[in-house]
């Protein structure tokens, strides 16, 4: 237990496996499940890393389009034929311009 305390003080992020590698190269004969339930009753576990912060800036605004093919969208689709063989398409999508009647 006091060279799992050592071995953890000197890699806080290395789990139960990799001190139970470098215990397995000094010479111990210990089974893994042990040096994980040892680990575990010290209070050694590796702290998980938090989720990526996202961004709190708000994008801006779109300009509204004037005119026909000012804005475009491209798109990979991929699919598998009942054969077997896979087929890929380029999707190419302009903006129309369009006008909204109110009435």
């Amino acid at each position: 237990m006091a060279r799992i305390k050592e071995l953890a003080a000197e890699r806080p992020r290395w789990g139960y496996r990799w001190i139970h590698r470098l215990l397995v190269r000094e010479g111990w004969q210990v089974n893994r499940k042990r040096v994980q339930r040892l680990h575990g009753e010290a209070g050694l576990a590796v702290r998980r890393r938090g989720k990526k912060q996202r961004s709190v800036a708000s994008r801006p605004a779109r300009a509204e389009l004037t005119g026909p093919n000012e804005r475009w969208a491209l798109d990979f689709v991929h699919d598998s034929l009942s054969s077997g063989r896979q087929f890929r398409c380029l999707t190419v999508l302009g903006a129309l311009q369009h006008e909204v009647v109110q009435e």
